[in-house]
């Protein structure tokens, strides 16, 4: 069983955004393999290269679509899937003080059980007083005219990356009193990039 996997966006026959899962699929692969960690379609130190090994079938040119890529030494399995977003209005605050995702594995059940029995569409995980991710992704808060990600995540992001180093976002220490300092929150991961039209009121985190 693969223990890591990536989700990426398929858009028009394109893989987007590659460059930001291939950085994080990196570093997965040393903290947890090893550099030196045998590889398939990869480099001469073992590395996964997903511009080669990403083959996006001819039929998938219109519309949206997700691939979703399951790896641990190497790549296990490369599947694709159409896509339509989660609509997400409401998130529920739940504390987890001794939660570790900081590799994006493929046994979530930890998150999981977070969900059980909660109300609102998803939950918005506080942990040791800080204010972290959702169950499948990154969060930011409209600041004034800005927007802010915490800047303790369960799990960086790959959107959450490029929109720091674009300039897009910047990072805070947010507790959950300090939500009502904020106007709203869109939810922000590689399917669904930054939305802000997906703005959730922040009367509606509970």
């Amino acid at each position: 069983m693969s223990p890591l996997f990536e989700t990426i966006r398929i858009e028009g026959g394109a893989a987007m955004h590659l460059s930001y899962h291939q950085a994080r699929m990196d570093r997965s692969r040393r903290e947890l393999f090893g550099r030196g960690a045998g590889g398939n379609a990869g480099g001469p130190h073992g590395e996964i290269d997903l511009v080669a090994a990403i083959r996006v079938p001819g039929d998938l040119l219109p519309g949206i679509h997700r691939c979703l890529v399951e790896y641990g030494e190497r790549i296990d399995h490369i599947t694709f899937t159409s896509y339509t977003p989660r609509e997400i209005r409401s998130l529920t605050l739940v504390e987890a003080d001794d939660i570790v995702y900081d590799h994006k594995l493929t046994d979530r059940s930890a998150l999981e059980r977070l969900r059980e029995g909660r109300t609102g569409d998803d939950i918005l995980i506080v942990r040791r007083g800080l204010v972290t991710d959702s169950s499948a992704a990154n969060v930011v808060f409209r600041d004034g005219d800005g927007w802010v990600t915490p800047a303790e995540p369960l799990l960086p992001g790959t959107t959450r990356e490029r929109l720091l180093e674009e300039g897009k976002i910047t990072t805070a220490t947010i507790r959950p009193r300090d939500l009502a300092r904020y106007s709203g929150a869109v939810l922000i991961n590689a399917m669904v990039g930054f939305r802000e039209e997906r703005s959730i009121d922040i009367a509606d985190i509970r």
